[in-house]
C-alpha cells in the first residue's frame, strides 16, 4: 500500500540492507566511492531543487564513469532505504538537504562498517 511505499518520508530508513547499495557491475569500493561523492555535491548545495540535482549529480556520475542507473541506483538506496521510490531528485527534494545529507553520511558508515 502507499503508507509502505512513501514511509521513508516520514522515519529514518536505518534498517535497511547495506548490500543493496552495490548496484549491477560495481564493487564495493566503487559504491563507496560513489556515496563519497554524492555525498560532497549534496552537502555543497545551496539550491536542493530537482532540477539542479539531476545536473550536478549526472556529471559526478559521469566523472565516476558509472551509469545513471548504477550512480542514481547507489543514491536512491542510501536516501530512501529502498531501490524502487518516486522519481529520486524529486523525492530528495521533499526529503530536504539536511535528511538527504544525514541518510546518505549514515549508509556510508553502516556500509563501511559492514565491509
Amino acid at each position: 500500500d502507499s503508507a509502505d511505499i512513501t514511509s521513508y518520508f516520514f522515519q529514518a530508513n536505518e534498517e535497511f540492507d547495506t548490500e543493496t547499495l552495490v548496484q549491477k557491475g560495481m564493487d564495493r569500493d566503487t559504491t563507496l566511492s560513489a556515496l563519497k561523492a554524492a555525498l560532497a555535491d549534496l552537502s555543497g548545495m545551496d539550491d536542493f531543487e530537482h532540477g539542479k540535482l539531476e545536473e550536478l549529480l549526472t556529471v559526478t556520475g559521469e566523472k565516476l564513469s558509472l551509469s545513471r542507473r548504477q550512480f542514481f541506483g547507489v543514491l536512491r538506496v542510501a536516501a530512501t532505504g529502498r531501490a524502487v521510490s518516486p522519481p529520486l531528485f524529486e523525492t530528495l527534494e521533499v526529503l530536504g538537504k539536511d535528511r538527504t545529507v544525514s541518510r546518505v553520511k549514515n549508509a556510508i558508515q553502516r556500509f563501511s562498517a559492514a565491509g
